[in-house]
């Protein structure tokens, strides 16, 4: 047992006796590169064998010698593989030889390592000339025509490129409509993305990169952006289907028939595109109304949303509901409003949250010229008007083999050693399905192919990338402060017993309002917490990239004070056991 890092958290890695005590970081390096050389084929069996390994011990993985490289599994390769080259050039120099793509011109990221963390220089061409904090896109993401649109969209707007092609994606797979998907076993997927744009107010331009890709994309059918577009989210899940169905109706998307009938019925495979520049409101109203998160889940998996109740007037049916979402949310409040019990829902795993931040400086931006808007505007509709007229969409014979042979294992064993970061790999799978389609439909193929899947993989690997850095950078909260005058005495003393009991161990706050959560509220633990503040310690504990933990543990001499003489082992009389 050791500590590593800032000494918080402590973690099994063996008995071997260069991780006595305190030995740390420096400890664990020499230590994996001594198990790699001797045996590499036990490095990952041993870590993995007591939980998966956390976001650090990769890196301090990069930092082994080359030779070692082959022995870690391909997401750790291909990073230092990058690492080995840290100038990405622009394209076309960046073409890899196995990418077969057209030959391209625009910006690629420029990366270098400052602090253990990916930032961007400030290059004189690239996607990011304003230094930039987080993860760095693959430029694979940027292959085919929604990163050729980008690319020319890019000298016009202040907008991340990711958060502009986040944005083009969940536009194109709700105007793609039903009909195409892909099936992942004897299930069937929908080509619908939800992306959640993540950035600091006005430094994120979130609202900057997703109008910057709608402006394009209501040249491509006025129609839609029209009476398919949804700015804002109902306050309610049966808000929800009543707007899906009104909208549905007056955009006369009803059976064939007569459409003068007192009671039409509203066809399947209503599409629309939800629009919500204030997510975290949603997020906050999903606690209270059960049937909105219901309904969000019962719409990613496409099927039929509805309301029954006892006025028919009320009642309100969408079936096979082909909602994609684009929504907005602060880093803040993503990580207020995200906890493990939202996530065990299933309901905001099903999002794809990208960090975006301002990429450059615009004083006096030029608007997009009109032929270039129409020019990739129709280069779009094209694609679009296509793609609704495919059904499945499977993989081709080199797809098949990458797929089987690299990336499936890659993307099930994404793990970073946080719960609630892995619940959003969970959902890898399906979504690089998903997006490999979209890339395909959008070079208007009726087939996956390998590069369509690099591009997926290169989008989601962002997307896992843009949640630990998230997460990892949180600042914990403000511990609760109570009121000692207000301590409830009976309360108080079940505080103590169960500090007793536990010492030298420390608690947890949920430990202790389930000592008291019968006789007392979290404002009570508050208080008695307050009367004990000179006996206690106070410590902070973060379970790999979580959310921190407060720790409580009465000090030695409180201990020896508070322990009753008959709890004492008769080998300690001071009450230390």
């Amino acid at each position: 047992m050791f500590h590593f890092l800032d000494g918080e958290e402590e973690s099994r890695w063996g008995a071997d006796p260069v991780l006595d005590a305190g030995s740390g970081e420096k400890a664990f390096r020499r230590w994996a590169e001594g198990v790699v050389a001797a045996d590499p084929a036990s490095l990952l069996a041993t870590l993995r064998a007591d939980r998966p390994i956390p976001g650090w011990a990769k890196v301090m993985f990069l930092d082994a010698e080359p030779a070692h490289a082959g022995f870690l599994d391909a997401a750790y390769r291909r990073r230092l593989e990058r690492r080995a080259s840290p100038t990405r050039p622009s394209a076309p120099e960046a073409v890899q030889a196995d990418r077969p793509e057209p030959t391209r011109s625009g910006p690629g990221p420029v990366r270098t390592r400052q602090d253990e963390r990916e930032t961007v220089a400030a290059p004189a061409s690239g996607w990011y000339t304003l230094e930039r904090p987080g993860p760095l896109p693959d430029e694979a993401m940027f292959d085919g025509l929604p990163g050729r649109v980008v690319r020319e969209i890019h000298p016009y707007t202040e907008g991340d490129p990711v958060g502009v092609l986040a944005t083009l994606l969940s536009a194109f797979s709700a105007a793609a409509g039903r009909g195409p998907h892909v099936a992942i076993g004897s299930t069937r997927h929908p080509l619908l993305v939800w992306t959640m744009l993540i950035g600091r107010t006005a430094l994120g331009r979130k609202g900057t990169a997703t109008n910057a890709a709608m402006e394009i994309f209501e040249r491509v059918s006025p129609e839609f952006t029209e009476r398919h577009l949804l700015y804002g989210s109902p306050s309610s899940g049966a808000g929800l289907v009543g707007k899906l169905e009104a909208m549905a109706r007056e955009a006369g998307w009803y059976e064939d028939g007569d459409p003068l009938d007192d009671e039409p019925e509203v066809r399947p495979g209503f599409p629309a595109l939800m629009i919500e520049e204030e997510w975290a409101k949603v997020m906050r109203r999903s606690r209270i109304d059960d049937a909105l998160g219901q309904n969000l889940r019962t719409a990613w998996q496409g099927n039929t949303l509805s309301v029954i109740v006892k006025r028919k007037a009320d009642c309100a049916t969408v079936k096979k509901a082909h909602v994609a979402i684009v929504g907005h949310i602060t880093p803040d409040e993503f990580r207020g409003n995200l906890s493990a019990a939202d996530v065990a829902g299933g309901t905001f795993n099903r999002f794809l949250p990208v960090f975006v931040q301002r990429c450059q400086s615009l004083p006096l931006a030029d608007e997009m010229p009109e032929a270039t808007a129409d020019r990739l505007a129709g280069e779009l509709r094209a694609a679009v008007t296509r793609a609704r007229s495919v059904g499945r969409i499977g993989f081709d014979d080199a797809a098949r083999a990458y797929w089987t042979d690299h990336l499936y294992d890659r993307l099930t064993g994404l793990s970073t050693g946080s719960e609630l970061i892995e619940s959003f790999a969970g959902r890898a799978v399906p979504y690089a399905k998903r997006i490999a389609a979209l890339y395909a439909l959008a070079d208007e193929e009726s087939s996956i192919s390998r590069s369509h899947l690099r591009r997926a993989e290169a989008f989601v690997t962002y997307v896992i990338d843009s949640v630990e850095y998230i997460m990892a950078t949180g600042t914990a909260r403000t511990v609760r402060k109570g009121r000692p005058d207000a301590a409830n005495p009976h309360l108080t003393r079940k505080v103590i017993e169960a500090l007793v009991g536990a010492y030298p161990a420390p608690l947890s706050r949920s430990d202790l309002l389930a000592k008291i959560k019968n006789f007392g509220t979290s404002t009570d633990l508050d208080n008695s917490l307050a009367s004990l503040d000179g006996d206690l310690q106070t410590s902070v504990s973060r379970a790999g990239s979580g959310r921190p933990t407060h720790l409580y543990r009465l000090t030695e001499a409180a201990a020896t004070r508070l322990t009753p003489p008959a709890q004492r082992s008769p080998s300690d009389p001071h009450g230390q056991w």
